[in-house]
């Protein structure tokens, strides 16, 4: 293919015409001299120094058409279908996200979500995913991007302390997410939600969340993180105790079932593991992705063809000079 062809479009047609005048009207000097015997032994064979010279000239300047043009080949290896879907992922960042649930892994929910969460990404290459985070005050961390390095980054620095608020806006949270799932354009939109709390005084209606995703084609996945039994907590002081909490499951089933997707429960970091290990299976919407489409281009090579044309003719004319 050919990126820029108007300069083909322009600059061969007027070099074919300079070479039609160069060789059907254009006439060398003719000097008059008393005798030609001088001459005669100078008589040029063949092709002529000053048509050689035009030639390459030609040349150099045909090979900078060319280069302007910039020929390139795309990739076929990388234009390949492939399928994706927009996703936002809904985290709960409260303070009790600081609790864990296996005496045998202490790390905190927080760390765990984190963790599953980050490998989830990895596995997403061409879908756009963005991140809202959520606690007594829900806010969008990262929009829709296929920046994942950035994304990973910014996960990475949410703790529970990334929002000083205090309490479980879930419902805000969702509908947060969906406005920025709102102007996309992908056949397939998903929403991961993950909580550990019941919603706090001053919510949103969770029906008029659940409203808006269906309205919009958003399919809810909420994971409950926890049981009944509760979990544990490091004290300062007193070191494990044991806490309760529950999560609102009969919600988060709402949320999912009547939005198309599916409630999870992890009871513990390998339960997580494995749910997220399900969603990537997802059916996908298949769509040609343009950050595949990768070219080869020819520029660098007609360049160096015009360089050493140019440096041949000024060779060329040096040794002419030198010869007269």
């Amino acid at each position: 293919m050919i990126l820029h062809p108007y300069y083909l479009y322009l600059g061969l047609p007027v070099l074919a015409l300079v070479s039609y005048w160069r060789w059907f009207y254009y006439k060398d000097p003719v000097y008059r001299f008393s005798s030609l015997a001088l001459l005669q032994g100078n008589s040029p064979k063949g092709i002529s120094k000053k048509t050689a010279l035009f030639l390459i000239r030609l040349g150099t300047l045909a090979a900078l058409c060319c280069a302007l043009a910039r020929f390139a080949k795309p990739d076929e290896r990388t234009k390949i279908p492939v399928k994706g879907i927009d996703i936002m992922l809904v985290l709960d960042t409260s303070g009790s996200m600081m609790i864990f649930d296996d005496l045998h892994d202490q790390r905190p929910r927080i760390d765990v979500a984190r963790t599953e969460a980050l490998k989830f990404i990895d596995k997403r290459r061409n879908d756009p995913i963005g991140l809202v985070i959520f606690s007594g005050a829900a806010v969008t961390r990262c929009p829709l991007t296929l920046d994942k390095p950035i994304l990973k980054n910014i996960l990475n620095e949410t703790t529970t302390e990334t929002l000083s608020a205090q309490g479980t806006l879930l419902s805000r949270a969702i509908l947060i997410a969906a406005n920025r799932l709102k102007k996309s354009s992908a056949k397939s939109k998903i929403m991961i939600v993950l909580t550990d709390g019941e919603p706090s005084a001053g919510d949103s209606n969770p029906q008029f969340s659940i409203d808006l995703a269906k309205k919009l084609g958003i399919r809810i996945y909420t994971i409950g993180i926890g049981s009944e039994k509760g979990g544990y907590f490091t004290h300062p002081y007193y070191g494990v105790k044991k806490v309760p909490g529950h999560f609102n499951e009969a919600l988060l089933v709402k949320f999912s079932q009547e939005t198309g997707g599916q409630f999870f429960q992890a009871h513990n970091p390998e339960d997580m593991e494995e749910i997220y290990k399900k969603i990537d299976t997802l059916e996908k919407s298949g769509y040609e992705t343009p950050i595949f489409a990768r070219y080869y281009e020819y520029f660098m090579p007609f360049l160096w063809i015009a360089f050493l044309l140019l440096l041949t003719e000024i060779i060329v004319t040096s040794f002419v000079w030198m010869a007269l």
